[in-house]
């Protein structure tokens, strides 16, 4: 839609410099600005957007969103906000013709579970096929048309228009996947949701965020976005958020304590999955789920919970559970006769690498064999946790390259050996990732379990800088099918 830019102002409380004009959108990076945008000027970690005010305006822009604080030198009419990534993401829903208030948004985070939990929320809700959108690390997918996903959480321009499609295309509502970095960088301003799950909170991310109580206050800003009689579905077992959600009166728990509302009362895990038992309120049902492992468990729990408090039928969601597919590099289970059992997994963090054994031990009747490394350029203290994570239930660990990306492979691996203890299971290295996965599976029998870690859904891996095809399926695939393990 057009506006002028006082009209802008005035809907987002902000001031204007200079002439009004009309604008039609908001541009966050000067490369794709076109005429009549808005150009927000955001500070990043590594720029200031003040630099590509030129660049800008030679593409078209009209004029320019800024930092009430820090007010710049332009010809162009500046937007003088007092939270500018806040209203710059305001502005991009606006200009879209606010397509997030026809939708049924529902939001998820935490540090683990996430695309599970969102990929289960939209089976779990939805009245019909493709009535809900849902976009997240794997993809996003909207109107029944899934796009390469570039982050978690789409930037605000991007959130805007895929949220347009979503509700040009009739769908009632849209599954969103939130990042820490999003909340923080406030993408979702402008947006409010119907409910929200939190999943856990371990270490992750504290490269970015500095400490655990930051890492938390990040996630625990989805709150602060709520529509009317939202639930909000958090874990009761948690030692971060617990503390932080139980007294709200919109609180709803969940987990395996006592004193969650919807208690995890029985689990029983093979290799086909788990059954559960949930009660709640004076109810109790036995779900069959296809997925593995205890955490996935949690999972099951966070979205059944988040569909009872909608008041979505029990039973039915009895059933869609049990049919529920999973989701790509997420426990993904990859076997064949007389083949052992082959796990990929997304986990890249210390408490996700021992979820992720853990459920894999819980499934395998031999030995476990778990390849994993760590991603370059990221927090490098998690990388030993995460290698004594792998050691403490594998019967043998090879440590491999994930997504070196700028940093010296040699160095990541040798970060993750130093978790490994002198009396605990055996350990090598093995910098080339595919070579790794053939040794693991070449070492396996029949009654053993490979836990490939670290990439998931990934189809490339990323080498001093270079992006090259790699999908970690499809090369477990490959080995298995030269019978390398016979």
């Amino acid at each position: 839609m057009v506006t002028t830019l006082r009209r802008l102002a005035a809907a987002l409380g902000c001031r204007v410099i200079g002439p009004d004009v009309e604008v039609s959108g908001v541009a966050l990076d000067s490369r794709c600005v076109v005429q009549g945008d808005l150009f927000a000027a955001l500070k990043g970690r590594d720029h200031e957007g003040a630099r590509f005010i030129a660049e800008a305006e030679r593409r078209g822009a009209v004029a320019v969103l800024v930092d009430a604080a820090c007010p710049v030198d332009t010809a162009l009419p500046l937007l003088l906000s007092d939270r500018p990534r806040a209203d710059a993401s305001r502005a991009a829903h606006l200009l879209a013709g606010d397509p997030g208030a026809g939708l049924e948004l529902f939001g998820v985070t935490g540090t683990n579970g996430k695309t599970t939990t969102c990929w289960l929320l939209k089976h779990l809700l939805e009245p019909e096929p493709d009535a809900y959108g849902c976009l997240g690390t794997v993809s996003f997918r909207t109107a029944g048309v899934d796009r390469r996903s570039t982050h978690t959480t789409p930037d605000p321009v991007s959130m805007s228009k895929l949220l347009r499609g979503a509700r040009g295309s009739g769908q009632a509502g849209c599954i969103l996947e939130v990042s820490s970095h999003a909340l923080h960088q406030e993408r979702l301003a402008g947006l409010w949701f119907s409910g929200v799950v939190f999943t856990n909170l371990t270490r992750d991310h504290l490269d970015y965020h500095g400490s655990m109580e930051r890492y938390r206050d990040a996630k625990l800003r989805l709150v602060t976005q709520l529509g009317p009689a939202a639930p909000v579905v958090f874990p009761a077992d948690d030692e971060w958020l617990a503390p932080a959600l139980r007294d709200r009166g919109d609180g709803i728990s969940f987990g395996r304590s006592a004193d969650a509302w919807l208690r995890i009362t029985a689990e029983r895990h093979h290799g086909a999955g788990a059954r559960i038992r949930l009660a709640w309120d004076g109810q109790e049902v036995e779900v069959h789920s296809p997925l593995l492992g205890p955490f996935n468990v949690s999972n099951v729990a966070a979205a059944f919970t988040l569909g009872v408090s909608l008041g979505r039928d029990p039973e039915e969601l009895v059933q869609r559970v049990a049919c529920f597919a999973g989701v790509p590099g997420r426990m993904e289970r990859i076997t064949g006769q007389g083949a052992p059992l082959v796990v990929v997994d997304y986990a890249h963090a210390p408490d996700a690498v021992e979820k992720a054994v853990d459920a894999c031990r819980h499934a395998c009747a031999g030995r476990l064999i778990v390849v994993v490394g760590a991603g370059g350029d990221r927090d490098r203290g998690k990388r030993p946790l995460m290698g004594a994570a792998a050691q403490r239930r594998a019967d043998l660990v090879i440590v491999t390259s994930d997504n070196p990306r700028g940093e010296d492979p040699s160095q990541i691996m040798e970060d993750v050996s130093r978790g490994f203890e002198p009396g605990g299971c055996p350990w090598m290295q093995e910098p080339d990732r595919a070579t790794a996965i053939r040794l693991a599976i070449q070492e396996a029998r029949s009654t053993d379990c490979v836990a490939i870690l670290g990439k998931g859904h990934e189809d490339y891996q990323e080498v001093a800088g270079v992006r090259r095809r790699f999908v970690d399926a499809e090369v477990a695939r490959q080995f298995l099918s030269e019978d390398v393990h016979g």
